[in-house]
């Protein structure tokens, strides 16, 4: 049973200490919202009047006013508790109001800090962490921790008041009852305990499961073209069906069945402690030890105290829900950003595009270098391609370029300037890049172009897009350049969105210019229009080329060829036919492959 001690569910101190500092954690985020705290706790204790104090003025009613024929008296006790039930429900009321904005405040603090947490995050965690989880941590675990603040926060200490004062009144007015409910109390609080470590636990395996059920789905809708190109919906569906749905039923079957046993047992003991209650009081109400309103007063007092023990188990399943989203939380706030900023960081002008590697050593997991001893010199304008196969580090050198990773060993220089000491905004701004999968955003045509550089005006934007010949087929667009974009850029074309990211680039007019695969997927005649520009434009840009094509190598000033992390042969086109080596062979083996118009892929 999901209740019985485990090494896992074992009570641990521990555990619940580490409890402690994901509570304390969650509610820095409150500090700075003190002030709707502090009212949500002034309109906490009105609140509670009438449960602490609403038996005693019937059980007095009773006995002062109807056994001795009082009706006035009755009638006063009950306008005051009438009284002291409206202030209770109106504080309630407000209180829930306060609750609700603090929630929200609070909720959108936290997934804007998560936010920008995790744009500064290296490439290296977007390597390792799924976009299914990260929404998971940013929408659904936020929420949970919503779920707390907003209703058990408040809540749970108000049933604590509430618990304190019944007890406190019991107290003073009847020992012997009072030691009758008393006598359940334990047991009734080290069940609650035993139960919060199995429901803690559950809520974990839950929140996990679903975030990982989120990855998967995340993943299977990216690629649902790919799923339907090879007919794999029904072994898709399958998969998922007997694996993470099925994992994610399992669990919250678990959790349901944590719930299902702690509840009854509640009322059952809830049942107990009401027959001893009659018992015990009957009998004293008969010896004439006790009135009969004071019984009477006890018996309600029996719902009003286990009525928010109830709810206290209940809103403890919120509290474990979020602990659970907390911990996740703060397991990304956590992340440590690799690539930061000196404190002494500057941000370097506009250059001239001098880039140097000076002996470049990396390695991605600390055990295997993928460049050895990278040494290059690219003066400013010179337009370099980077050759070899799959895996040789031709990425990988444009990654360290953009300080996307810091070397292992050696440095980059920009300028004069070694990049780890100058600012990653000043660095990029000297940039532009297009890759081989273009990312449009969901806005217009003239916003996605803007997005090199965001003070660009109208002008700038068109110019670019006529420099690159995108601006024949936007103009042919419904609304021209206010079209909008839709997810997937499904209205465009391959080679057509290829040519937005080329205006991107240029719109920033870097000093620098790289082109990552980027004329990959480009048909011939959509090349042959960005060559053009591209003659033109790169003229005063430092450029950094990978491409498939030869003829876009071909005309590059210096060609690299890299294998294994090291680079073998370097030259222009002709110095390195010459030299019939590595470079030869590649290029011979796709010219031969593909013939003579300059479609031949040599970036294997």
């Amino acid at each position: 049973m999901a209740l019985k001690a485990t090494p896992q569910a074992r009570i641990n101190p521990k555990v619940f200490e580490y409890d402690r500092s994901i509570a304390r954690r969650i509610l820095r985020f409150v500090t700075p919202h003190s002030r709707s705290l502090v009212l949500g706790i002034v309109l906490m204790f009105t609140s509670v009047f009438d449960a602490i104090f609403g038996p005693a003025l019937i059980g007095r009613a009773v006995d002062d006013g109807l056994a001795r024929g009082n009706l006035n008296l009755t009638f006063s006790l009950i306008v005051v508790y009438l009284a002291i039930t409206a202030v209770s429900q109106i504080s309630t009321k407000f209180q829930i109001q306060t609750m609700v904005r603090l929630g929200q405040t609070v909720i959108r603090d936290m997934r804007q800090i998560l936010y920008e947490h995790v744009q500064e995050l290296s490439a290296g965690f977007f390597a390792r962490y799924e976009v299914g989880r990260l929404l998971s941590r940013i929408m659904g675990d936020v929420q949970a921790i919503r779920e707390f603040i907003v209703f058990a926060l408040i809540a749970i200490m108000r049933d604590l008041v509430v618990v304190v004062g019944i007890i406190t009144v019991m107290l003073t007015t009847s020992l012997p009852l009072t030691i009758v409910i008393l006598l359940i109390m334990p047991v009734l609080f080290y069940f609650s305990y035993r139960w919060s470590v199995s429901s803690r636990k559950a809520y974990t395996e839950t929140r996990d499961l679903a975030s990982s059920m989120n990855a998967r789905l995340a993943e299977d809708f990216n690629g649902v073209r790919v799923v339907q190109a090879f007919a794999r919906e029904k072994t898709n569906f399958e998969r998922f069906r007997d694996g993470r749905n099925k994992e994610v039923l399992d669990a919250n079957m678990k959790m349901a069945l944590v719930v299902a046993v702690f509840f009854p047992v509640l009322e059952l003991l809830s049942g107990l402690t009401l027959f001893g209650l009659v018992l015990v009081g009957g009998f004293l109400v008969i010896n004439n030890s006790l009135t009969a309103g004071v019984l009477v007063a006890f018996v309600l007092y029996i719902e009003q105290l286990y009525g928010p023990i109830r709810d206290m188990a209940q809103r403890w399943n919120s509290v474990q829900a979020a602990l659970a989203s907390g911990e996740q939380v703060f397991r990304v706030l956590d992340e440590k950003v690799d690539i930061k900023d000196k404190p002494n960081a500057i941000a370097i002008p506009r250059g001239t595009g001098h880039v140097q590697f000076e002996d470049v050593t990396f390695s991605y997991n600390g055990t295997n270098n993928a460049l050895e001893h990278i040494t290059l010199d690219v003066l400013p304008g010179q337009k370099i391609a980077f050759v070899g196969h799959t895996g040789a580090g031709k990425t990988t050198i444009i990654k360290l370029l953009l300080r996307f990773y810091d070397v292992t060993s050696g440095c980059i220089r920009v300028d004069g300037y070694d990049i780890r000491d100058i600012t990653q905004n000043s660095l990029r701004a000297q940039t532009g890049i297009v890759l081989q999968e273009t990312h449009l955003f969901g806005d217009t045509i003239m916003n996605n172009i803007r997005a090199g550089r965001e003070g660009a005006s109208d002008q700038d934007v068109i110019a670019a897009a006529e420099a690159v010949g995108a601006a024949e087929f936007i103009t042919l667009l419904p609304d021209g350049y206010e079209t909008p974009i839709h997810k997937g850029a499904s209205i465009l074309s391959v080679g057509q969105r290829q040519l937005l990211a080329f205006a991107r680039a240029l719109v920033a007019d870097p000093r620098i210019l790289i082109l990552d695969e980027a004329t990959s997927n480009i048909d011939t005649h959509t090349e042959k229009i960005i060559q053009q520009a591209l003659e033109k434009l790169l003229a005063d840009r430092t450029s950094f080329v990978i491409a498939h094509r030869l003829s876009t190598i071909t005309m590059s000033d210096l060609i690299v060829v890299m294998d294994h992390g090291h680079i073998v042969e370097q030259g222009t086109h002709l110095e390195l036919l010459a030299k019939r080596g590595v470079y030869f062979g590649l290029y011979t083996m796709a010219y031969n492959r593909e013939g003579d118009d300059a479609e031949a892929s040599i970036s294997l």
